[in-house]
Formats: structure tokens, C-alpha cells, sequence
């Protein structure tokens, strides 16, 4: 009897910190709790809502504005010479941005719902964005909260709509100057050249890049099955979806929306996607090749296999993504669905399966263990230090997934730097021996343990908790 429970209680603490890591985001004081009786039950209520979002006042209108009005201020310093302003203006937008980040991730070091958070951060990825420009500087918090967070529980189909008529994906993909070349716009920017009434012979025409990456990257995947007429045919279909810039000196409260169709960009015409026709709807055309995509057996599988690897390790189990695959198709794409389908898989709390820690992972999990959150500039700094930081991935494609992308001897030294910082911020409280059983439970290997025990001070030990072989991994 006694041999049996203590049985029981290994699974269970198994479970626990498999919940903890694999599925949250790093274990906390209030989810170990929260957790300790049915660390799967624990799970699988958070998809059934409803889904956090994080506080802020920054929506994508208010963020452009602020873009807008900033980017005047520095050219008007610029015009006068005036550094100091130049400077003014450039701090201020860094501070805004800044201000959203440290929202953002604050948000996930404190969320009693990492499950959730943890897809929002997937999702987010997916369908990348980056601020590397001035006007996209202050749209991924937004993007995140309009086009991401109030799908995580809903259909793929209605995300996917959300990203694409969002003003961060329009302006990141140039949607926003794809003309079609039959359309109004078009052949009126011919006929000024003709009559030599514009000097502008840049080309105004398609631009492919949206409809590219909802093929290659959100929706049927590199090796999908279309082909670059299909490619041509939804950015045609896509034509005119642009955006409305909010004026700098008025709130324009009473319309938040920043899409707009705009008919005088559309191409006009029949289009044909993957054998379908699809006919000339203005922006419904657009909307219909969109929805006919997020419904395609190759999304489907493409979609689930990204969440097996990114919830259940680099080699995915293909039954997993087999059924994952099936439960997307017969529920229209209902991600709630599809995620429990996996998590309520035996296999997919196997204790075998591994997942390394990106660094922002790594960093968010000894956050929540500490218990504590980091200012605005030691967000940046230290995700930056780190190799991952915010919103700066290096491409569409977003940032990589597995584990050999992020383990290097470098980047594991970073790893240490950043533990020595964690310390400084971590406090008096917990002794780091009983930290790292916090964090890890039996994953916690007997020489780890020796090594915290006899560590020459509380600082050295803590750091060891951080940057111990276990701790990168979920």
C-alpha cells in the first residue's frame, strides 16, 4: 500500500512540473499550489477562458499617432538642426515602446493562465511581426492584443482574418503599396507619365510579400502544394487592403479601426487560388481566398505539427500531429480543440519528451520563480544580451523553434550572465536548494543538488538554480 502511493506521488510530482514547464511558463509559488492535486486538470481548465489580455492604453491608433507625431518632431529637429529635439523625440519613442514591452512580459511573469500565455506567444510568433522601423515601433504590443490574444480560443480562420487586415502586418509586408496593375490608381499614375504630369517612374504595382508568407508561413506551409501563379493570384486578391492613418491632432475614438479597403488599389477580376475561382468581391474576394486557405487538410497539418513541436519537443510524435490534424478539420479550426486534443494525449506528458528554453522562456521561468519583474530597460537589455529581443525577430518566418538554433557555448554563458543578474533582483525568501526543487521536482539530478549545496555563498547557489543543465529545458 505504502509502495503504491509513493508511486502515485512520483507520477503526480512528475505531472506537476511537467505542467509547470512543458505547458506554463516556469513554476511559481501560486501555480505549484494551485496545481499540486491534478496538475493535468490544472491545464486543461485555462482553455476554457477566458483569455487574459495584458493592460494597456496603446492601441494600434493611438500607436500610430504617436508614430506619426514623432517622426514630424524629428524631421522638423532635423530641418532646424536642433540635436536636442532630435534626441527628445527619439527617447520618447523608445519609451513608449519600452513601456508596452515591460507591460507585456510583466504580464507573463504574473499570469495565474501560462497555458494561455504560452499560446499567445506561439500565435504572436507565428504570424511575425518586427518592430524594426519607426512606424512599426509601437505596433507589436497592439498586434498582440487586437489581432492575437482573442483567438488563441477561437477558430484559426478568424485569427488568420485578424493578422491580415491588422495595420502591423499591412505595413510589415507592404501590403499598403500593393496596387493591382489594372486598378484605378494604376492607370492613373500611367497616365501622368504619359502626359508628363509626374516625374515618378517607380513602378506602382503588386507587391507579393503578404500573400507569400500566408502561404509559406501561416497557413499550407513551404511544401503546401501551391505554386507562384497562386502566389500572384492572393496578393491580387489582396490588393487594396491597406490602412487608415489616425490624424495627429484628433481622437478619432469614434472609429478604432485602422483597416480600410480601399477599391481604387483592388485589381479587378475573377482570381483562381489552388484550383478554386474566387469572383470579384472587392474585399470579400480577399476575405473568401483567406478563409478557403485556413480551411486546407495541408493548413491543418501544418498548423497542428507547429504546436506538437512547440508543446511536445523537437521530434514530433506524428500520431499526435495526425490527430491534432484531424480535430483542426472537423471543428472548423477550433484551436481550443485542437490544443486539448493534445494535451489530453498520454504521450504529450511523457517524461521523455524535452524542450530546450528560448531565451525569453529561460528568463520569463526565473522570473516567476523569484516571483519578482523587471523594469522596462532591464527587459530590453537582457533579452538582448540574451540573443531574443523584443519583437525583433529576424524574419517573417519568426524566431526559431528548436533547440539547436539557441544552444551555443555563447549563448550558454550568456545563460550564466543572466542568472548572476537574476539574483540581484530575486531577494530574500526561498533558499535556492528548495528554489530548484520549486522549478524542477525530479528533474532536479542528484549532482545539481550537491553542487547548489555546497555552493560558497546564497548568490553562487541562486545562480546555480538559474543556470543549471536542467533549468534550460521544459
Amino acid at each position: 500500500m505504502h509502495r503504491r502511493k509513493r508511486v502515485r506521488h512520483t507520477a503526480l510530482t512528475g505531472q506537476l512540473h511537467i505542467a509547470m514547464n512543458r505547458f506554463g511558463l516556469g513554476a511559481s509559488a501560486a501555480d505549484l499550489q494551485a496545481a499540486r492535486t491534478d496538475p493535468q486538470s490544472w491545464v486543461l481548465r485555462q482553455l476554457d477562458g477566458p483569455m487574459p489580455r495584458t493592460e494597456s492604453a496603446l492601441d494600434s491608433q493611438l500607436a500610430l499617432r504617436q508614430s506619426r507625431r514623432l517622426a514630424q518632431a524629428r524631421r522638423a529637429a532635423e530641418l532646424k538642426g536642433d540635436v536636442e529635439a532630435l534626441e527628445g523625440a527619439q527617447a520618447e519613442l523608445r519609451r513608449l515602446r519600452l513601456a508596452d514591452v515591460a507591460a507585456r512580459y510583466n504580464h507573463l511573469v504574473q499570469t495565474t493562465k501560462p497555458l494561455l500565455a504560452r499560446l499567445g506567444l506561439f500565435w504572436a510568433n507565428h504570424f511575425a511581426i518586427s518592430a524594426e522601423t519607426p512606424v512599426l515601433r509601437l505596433l507589436p504590443g497592439p498586434f498582440e492584443r487586437e489581432a492575437i490574444f482573442p483567438h488563441v480560443l477561437g477558430r484559426f480562420e478568424d485569427m488568420l482574418l485578424a493578422v491580415c487586415e491588422h495595420p502591423a502586418m499591412l505595413l510589415y509586408l507592404n501590403n499598403d503599396q500593393s496596387f493591382g496593375p489594372d486598378s484605378m490608381v494604376a492607370s492613373r499614375h500611367r497616365k501622368r507619365i504619359e502626359q508628363g504630369m509626374s516625374m515618378r517612374r517607380a513602378r506602382i504595382g503588386l507587391n507579393e510579400n503578404l500573400a507569400r508568407e500566408v502561404l509559406e508561413l501561416h497557413t499550407l506551409g513551404v511544401n503546401g502544394g501551391y505554386a507562384q501563379e497562386d502566389v500572384q493570384e492572393l496578393a491580387r486578391g489582396l490588393t487594396g487592403w491597406s490602412i487608415r492613418q489616425p490624424r495627429i491632432e484628433a481622437d478619432d475614438a469614434a472609429s478604432r479601426s485602422v483597416f480600410r479597403f480601399k477599391p481604387q488599389a483592388h485589381q479587378p477580376g475573377a482570381r483562381r487560388l489552388l484550383g478554386r475561382s474566387f469572383a470579384e468581391a472587392g474585399q470579400a474576394q480577399g476575405r473568401e481566398m483567406l478563409q478557403f486557405l485556413a480551411r486546407q487538410p495541408a493548413t491543418a497539418d501544418f498548423v497542428s505539427r507547429k504546436l506538437v513541436i512547440h508543446l511536445c519537443g523537437d521530434a514530433p510524435d506524428e500520431a499526435l500531429v495526425r490527430n491534432a490534424a484531424e480535430v483542426f478539420l472537423a471543428t472548423d479550426g477550433d484551436l481550443a480543440a485542437v490544443v486539448r486534443n493534445i494535451l489530453e494525449a498520454s504521450r504529450a506528458w511523457s517524461p521523455d519528451l524535452r524542450k530546450f528554453r528560448s531565451p525569453r522562456e529561460f528568463l520569463i521561468a526565473g522570473l516567476r520563480l523569484s516571483g519578482r519583474e523587471l523594469n522596462p530597460n532591464q527587459w530590453f537589455g537582457w533579452l538582448r544580451l540574451l540573443g531574443q529581443p523584443p519583437d525583433l525577430p529576424r524574419s517573417p518566418a519568426g524566431w526559431p523553434d528548436q533547440a539547436r538554433n539557441w544552444i551555443s557555448s555563447d549563448a550558454l554563458w550568456k545563460r550564466v550572465q543572466i542568472a548572476e543578474r537574476l539574483t540581484t533582483v530575486s531577494g530574500p525568501g526561498v533558499e535556492p536548494l528548495m528554489l530548484a526543487q520549486m522549478a524542477l521536482g525530479d528533474q532536479l539530478k542528484s549532482e545539481t543538488r550537491l553542487a547548489i549545496s555546497r555552493a560558497p555563498d546564497r548568490r553562487m547557489a541562486t545562480t546555480l538554480c538559474f543556470s543549471c543543465p536542467e533549468f534550460q529545458w521544459r
